[in-house]
């Protein structure tokens, strides 16, 4: 590997902006190219970060000799074909979330890196919030098995109309998935899910608005998931730049952690149960739930520091496949009506 390590960036969509801030800003790495179907949006991003070359053909991108690595940021429907492409050409691969769209996909992916000897990186984002890493810490407090609930909801999800196509970006399911692997991440190995999924609003998308998803996972824990893209009153910048927050709750018998906080304070709680009449231990933790600009950083600095080292990152394709697990098992439980057993056959 060289001393600096050559970046193309595949995709310059939104999230662009915010991983090409991070890579220009970091010593040993140099952004070579970046790649859009839309050339004007490709010269803008070079321009804007002072990138010297763009395309909009990202195979020629992944056939520049001065590219190690990529970050695949085009829509999930694209995903399994460019990381597939990447694999071939023997890049590592730095892959938003979610990694595909099906099972299937993430299998073909993950034997394609595995095969070509290269880092596959899922940029689940919340592995790297230091609000969910105090919360995974205080899980190992509260016993065990525990009752996990996680609910939100805005009046409309992205703005970017393909999350709303159900190939192509796949809804709340797939594009909010975020929660289903920071499930995993605190629960383990998922076995079981059960869903019910509501298009509310049926001219605006061909994929669910509103999820209802409940996983059982090997080790006892339950996990409820709920989102709806329908709600009236908040709309998706006032929920990333305002207060408005989910609503997070995890019950053990030994205690339970909260955000908000019951007062509704912008702090997580931690209440640990005493014997008796003793009173309860209070703990808190002053959270920013949902900045993610650090966690932004720092996995794409993690993606790197495993590059350099040969080591398998904190979310691997693996941990990408087993949210999708969930996502098109939650799928599959809807139409049947009735819970599916996890990993699918």
């Amino acid at each position: 590997m060289p001393a600096t390590v050559g970046v193309a960036v595949i995709g310059c969509g939104g999230i662009s902006g915010t991983h090409l801030r991070t890579l220009v800003s970091l010593s040993g790495v140099q952004v070579q190219v970046v790649c859009d179907v839309d050339e004007g949006r490709a010269k803008q991003r070079a321009e804007e970060f002072s990138v010297p070359h763009w395309t909009t053909d990202y195979r020629a991108a992944l056939a520049d000799d001065k590219v190690q690595a990529v970050f695949v940021l085009v829509p999930q429907g694209h995903h399994a074909e460019v990381v597939l492409a990447a694999a071939q050409a023997g890049k590592h691969i730095f892959c938003e979330k979610p990694m595909a769209m099906s099972v299937a996909e993430c299998k073909a992916m993950n034997a394609a890196v595995k095969a070509a000897g290269v880092i596959l990186q899922i940029g689940y984002v919340m592995r790297f919030s230091e609000d969910a890493q105090k919360i995974k810490e205080w899980l190992n407090r509260i016993g065990r098995p525990v009752v996990f609930r996680d609910v939100w909801a805005v009046v409309r999800g992205s703005p970017a109309k393909w999350v709303h196509d159900v190939k192509m970006g796949g809804g709340t399911l797939w594009e909010n998935s975020h929660w289903l692997d920071f499930m995993n991440w605190l629960f383990g190995r998922p076995i079981q899910v059960f869903a019910k999924l509501r298009r509310f609003k049926p001219e605006d998308t061909t994929a669910w608005d509103t999820t209802l998803v409940v996983v059982d996972y090997a080790g006892g824990d339950l996990a409820l998931w709920g989102e709806a893209w329908t709600a009236p009153g908040f709309g998706w910048n006032y929920i990333r730049y305002r207060s408005v927050r989910p609503h997070l709750d995890i019950i053990g018998p030994q205690g339970s952690v909260h955000f908000p906080a019951p007062d509704g304070s912008r702090v997580a709680a931690l209440f640990l149960n005493r014997a008796g009449d003793a009173p309860v231990e209070t703990h808190e933790w002053q959270s920013d739930w949902g900045a993610t600009a650090d966690g932004y950083r720092r996995e794409v600095e993690h993606f790197f520091e495993c590059v350099r080292e040969g080591k398998q990152p904190l979310c691997t394709g693996e941990d990408g496949e087993w949210a999708i697990q969930i996502a098109e098992g939650a799928v599959r439980s809807h139409h049947l009506g009735q819970p599916v057993r996890l990993p699918l056959e």
